[in-house]
């Protein structure tokens, strides 16, 4: 074997391992990851729940100031009070959160250039009713509904994630179909969320 072949075999075998770890274990890792998540969001919750303890939030949106301002999606209001601590208080928890989280209400996020925030109300204060017996995706907001795949089936609805959720965005993806007479189903590979067909 000369040292050209020996390159071609250990590519070859690179390429390989490379195809395995992709396939299989990325795959196992995400529900392994999934799944842990989901525990712990259900674990908090009913402990708060039973304990009656909500965890205090470290800054004040109300000491922040907000301007009204108009997106693509719709009115919403928009902050750069960056010399106010509760505003750099604000930017750390949501950098712990991927730049996105939710709040007594309403929806967060960090624009891309990092000093300015967008807000906006969630929940019933902003949801539009879906007609009855449009599609189930009408039932979740556009940042969670981007997230999911939906799959209509003769009795009920087949809801699984297209990406790593997070367990914030499992736990408000679980609110909503619990919401509808649905549930969490793990299966392994196969998990996801079911909403019975109403008729």
């Amino acid at each position: 074997m000369n040292e050209e072949d020996l390159r071609l075999v250990k590519q070859i075998v690179k390429e390989t391992v490379a195809e395995i770890l992709d396939i299989e274990v990325w795959d196992a890792i995400f529900e392994l990851v999934n799944g842990q998540e989901a525990g712990i969001t259900a674990f908090k919750q009913r402990l708060g729940a039973k304990k009656g303890v909500t965890p205090k939030p470290s800054w004040n949106p109300d000491k922040i100031k907000w301007v009204q301002a108009e997106g693509s999606s719709g009115p919403y209001e928009r902050s750069e009070d960056v010399n106010n601590p509760e505003f750099k208080a604000m930017l750390k928890d949501l950098a712990q959160h991927n730049g996105r989280l939710s709040r007594e209400g309403r929806f967060y996020w960090v624009f891309r250039s990092g000093s300015v925030v967008g807000r906006k109300k969630q929940g019933k204060a902003a949801e539009v009713k879906p007609e009855t017996g449009s599609h189930p995706a009408a039932q979740f907001p556009e940042d969670l509904r981007n997230l999911l795949s939906f799959e209509t089936r003769a009795d009920d609805i087949i809801i699984r994630p297209r990406q790593f959720l997070g367990s914030e965005n499992f736990a408000k993806i679980a609110d909503i179909v619990k919401g509808h007479g649905g549930e969490y189903v793990s299966a392994g590979k196969n998990s996801h969320f079911k909403i019975p067909v109403k008729s």
